[in-house]
């Protein structure tokens, strides 16, 4: 799963590449739908919820996504791909 190319339209704001998004936490979904590990899929969510809400800075959520993926490489990968490294 690799970002998709986008041009920048403002220099100093991060492009956001929604598909990718929407493709990444579909695929996060899937991996974890079974009842024995749904609670991935929703801690994974509730990260999220956090660092919108700025309760969780990226440094915090981006260790915690590495414990929670421990042993899936690729979507580990797949989310630094998306979070912004600042903000």
């Amino acid at each position: 799963m690799k970002p998709h190319k986008m041009k920048r339209i403002y220099a100093d704001r991060p492009v956001v590449d929604y598909r990718y998004i929407s493709n990444y936490v579909r695929e996060v979904k899937n991996r974890f739908q079974h009842a024995d590990h749904r609670h991935v899929y929703l801690s994974f969510l509730e990260m999220l919820s956090k660092y919108i809400e700025r309760e969780k800075t990226v440094g915090n959520v981006i260790s915690e996504v590495a414990v929670l993926f421990e042993g899936h490489d690729d979507l580990i990968e797949g989310f630094t791909n998306f979070i912004p490294l600042r903000r």
